[in-house]
């Protein structure tokens, strides 16, 4: 299942209910709290760039990740 991002602004100027994006499958899940561009196509403007985590179930081996800057 995968769920995108979804921002409901508030009665309250500048508050937002933001659903996160999250993935998920047999082995676990996926949740991606922010992205920078997805929030400032929204409206809202942060200097962090990007949010997530995973979620694995008993037995699951995730594969390592790096990236060269």
């Amino acid at each position: 299942m995968i769920q995108k991002f979804e921002f409901k602004e508030l009665d309250m100027k500048g508050a937002y209910e933001i659903t996160p994006f999250y993935a998920t499958d047999e082995r676990g899940g996926f949740i991606k709290d922010y992205n920078i561009d997805t929030f400032k196509q929204n409206g809202i403007d942060h200097e962090l760039k990007e949010v997530f985590y995973t979620i694995s179930k008993k037995g699951v081996i995730r594969a390592m990740h790096f990236q060269l800057v």
